[in-house]
């Protein structure tokens, strides 16, 4: 738990139309941020900022991860649990550190096959298709 101790960030984004630049009017736009401060003994509180259209959406959250074999799951007090399959940890010369993880729910872990199939190492760090990289920041 000790490694994963500190800010994490996660977020994406997804332009759905752009700004005309004959009329000036604009179209949706999305995106979304979520930072998770995790403590040691594994309790975190959260916070998310999303934005679609015209709506901003804020909450703040809290609760337990949990390490257990290839799984981590983040256990929060108000949301429905989220189970994640662990593919790689890297930790980066300035003290950040990169965490890929692949959401499975309650299915069962992809196997050695299907990581191969689905992850890659392209941008200096691993990334799965339908996969999550958290980003710890460093202090």
């Amino acid at each position: 738990m000790a490694d994963l101790a500190g800010t994490w960030e996660i977020g994406g984004s997804s332009v759905q139309d752009y700004v005309s630049s004959s009329t000036q009017q604009y179209q949706s736009v999305s995106f979304f941020g979520k930072k998770y401060f995790i403590r040691k003994d594994g309790t975190f509180d959260s916070k998310f900022q999303g934005r679609a259209s015209n709506t901003t959406i804020r909450e703040s959250d809290s609760g337990t991860i949990i390490l257990s074999g290839g799984f981590i799951t983040v256990k929060s007090n108000t949301n429905p649990a989220m189970r994640y399959q662990y593919v790689a940890y890297m930790t980066q010369s300035n003290g950040a550190a990169i965490l890929s993880l692949i959401y499975i729910g309650d299915n069962a872990a992809l196997d050695n096959d299907a990581l191969v199939a689905n992850c890659s190492h392209p941008n200096g760090y691993v990334s799965c298709l339908n996969g999550e990289e958290w980003v710890r920041i460093p202090k």
